[in-house]
C-alpha cells in the first residue's frame, strides 16, 4: 500500500481512510476500495465488460486494522500481504474453468503494456495524497 504503514480507521462506505502513526500524525487519503474499484471499470471499459476480474485490496502485514468494517457479500476482499496466496488459491478454486487461455493472456499484455509506460511526473500525479 503506496508506503503507508501503521494503523487504518474506517469504513467501506467512506470515500477516505485515515492512516495514524500516532496521534501526532495523521493523513487522509482516498479509499482503496474506490481506487481499486475504479481500476476494475477502466479495465473492463479497455478490455471487455466480459473479462472475469476479483478485487483484491492488499495491506501491508505491519498495518493494524481498526474500526475497519468490511461486508462478507462484497465483491471484494481486503487482506494483508501475508494471506495473498492463500486468497488467489481461493478464488482459483471457486472457479469452475480456466478462465484465460494463453492467446487472452497475449491478449490483454499487448492492451494494457502500453499504460505502464508513462513518464515519473506521471506515476507520482497517480499517488498523489489527497488532503
Amino acid at each position: 500500500m503506496d508506503g503507508y504503514l501503521g494503523m487504518r480507521r474506517t469504513v467501506t462506505g467512506h470515500r477516505f481512510y485515515r492512516w495514524e502513526e500516532d496521534t501526532s500524525n495523521k493523513e487522509r487519503f482516498y479509499s482503496p476500495l474506490r481506487q481499486n474499484g475504479a481500476h476494475i471499470k477502466h479495465l473492463k471499459r479497455i478490455l471487455s465488460n466480459e473479462t472475469p476480474m476479483w478485487s483484491v485490496i492488499v495491506f501491508s502485514d505491519d498495518c493494524t486494522f481498526k474500526d475497519v468494517t468490511v461486508s462478507s457479500d462484497q465483491i471484494y476482499k481486503v487482506v494483508h500481504l501475508h494471506q495473498l496466496k492463500s486468497q488467489v488459491n481461493k478464488l482459483i478454486k471457486e472457479t469452475d474453468e480456466d478462465v484465460f487461455s494463453s492467446e487472452d493472456v497475449q491478449f490483454m499484455y499487448d492492451e494494457l503494456y502500453p499504460f505502464t509506460q508513462v513518464d515519473e511526473e506521471t506515476k507520482v500525479m497517480h499517488n498523489i495524497k489527497p488532503v
